[in-house]
């Protein structure tokens, strides 16, 4: 009953704001799929987890070694407090660009990698790249917290956590799938978050193949778009370069390189495919000349000049930025493609 009242309240408000194709055109036929998966839910090898459980302490333990043998005292990693003492105060390093908590400077995810990238960018102005000993022990230093994390992480939320989740009747996970859970719109789930496991790493990579097939005739099918974002620009932007190279089917990246350093695309090779696809994502969402510098072996200069080269080759993007920039000043919102 109380849905039906809040089905009528909200009638009006998505016809006024268009809306009401995408609820019933996209959204509510999605309703019944989303129930339909998480009822089938998914299973789990539960002996695989095991042995990664062990292996995976062992791996702690390493670190926590390595780490001893240069803070020379024992420390509670998860602290951020005795962390920041050790990182900014024993280790001397930079706090520039570091934000500053009430138990000191952090030591979040986002401060580990500025201090990372910091300890390394130094040396992209000059021609040699060669770090001092001292400096690598503190670059090998921070990698190791890092990795301490993501170890620790994967064994409380999914090693250690999934098999107790395990539902007794269907010997299956259930998550659940989230339709309104985020502000773009796309899935979330939650109870266990299945879609957060890490999947660029080794370990990462493990726990993902704990989730097994078990019938004879069942597989799992892993499908993606190919640079949808990059296909949502071209659709408005209207850019002929970037249109004609997704009409003829070309690798994006190998083209944005080829077009960027003005050569033929068999002679792209893979750091220039590289630099480009970080163009082609990091320009649109506001990446800057350091930003770019951060990420590859360029100097700010030379960031800049790739992003001025970048808006030549593809004068439409640049003028639907500029747009969209405008249209959210006058609306005061954006929309999507829906």
């Amino acid at each position: 009953a109380l849905s039906y009242r809040l089905a009528n309240a909200y009638r009006p408000e998505l016809k006024e704001k268009s809306l009401s194709s995408l609820y019933e055109e996209l959204d509510r036929p999605l309703i019944p799929i989303l129930s339909q998966m998480e009822r089938a839910g998914v299973e789990l090898d539960i002996d695989q987890l095991k042995v990664m459980e062990e292996s995976l302490e062992e791996a702690l333990g390493n670190i926590e070694a390595e780490i001893f043998e240069v803070t020379k005292e024992e420390i509670n990693l998860n602290s951020p407090l005795q962390l920041s003492k050790i990182l900014f105060e024993k280790l001397n390093l930079p706090t520039e660009n570091i934000k500053k908590t009430k138990l000191g400077y952090s030591t979040g995810a986002e401060s580990i990698t500025e201090l990372i990238n910091g300890l390394t960018y130094k040396f992209k102005e000059s021609e040699s790249f060669n770090l001092s000993f001292e400096d690598n022990t503190k670059i090998q230093f921070l990698n190791n917290i890092q990795e301490y994390r993501e170890i620790s992480k994967l064994l409380s939320t999914y090693v250690m956590t999934l098999p107790k989740l395990l539902n007794p009747k269907t010997n299956r996970i259930h998550t659940k799938f989230n339709q309104a859970g985020t502000t773009t719109g796309r899935l979330s789930s939650s109870d266990p978050n299945l879609q957060n496991i890490p999947k660029r790493t080794n370990y990462g990579k493990l726990v993902r193949s704990s989730f097994a097939v078990q019938e004879e005739d069942n597989e799992f099918v892993s499908a993606d778009y190919s640079q949808i974002e990059l296909r949502v620009l071209a659709h408005f932007s209207g850019d002929p370069n970037l249109k004609n190279a997704f009409m003829k089917g070309e690798d994006i990246h190998n083209f944005t390189a080829a077009t960027m350093y003005e050569c033929d695309l068999t002679n792209v090779n893979d750091e220039m495919r590289r630099i480009a696809k970080i163009l082609n994502f990091g320009v649109l969402y506001g990446l800057s000349a350091y930003g770019i510098s951060r990420q590859t072996n360029l100097s700010i200069q030379k960031g800049k000049e790739f992003i001025e080269l970048y808006f030549q080759r593809f004068e439409k993007i640049k003028d639907y930025i500029e747009k969209t920039k405008e249209e959210i000043y006058y609306k005061g919102y954006v929309e999507t493609l829906f």
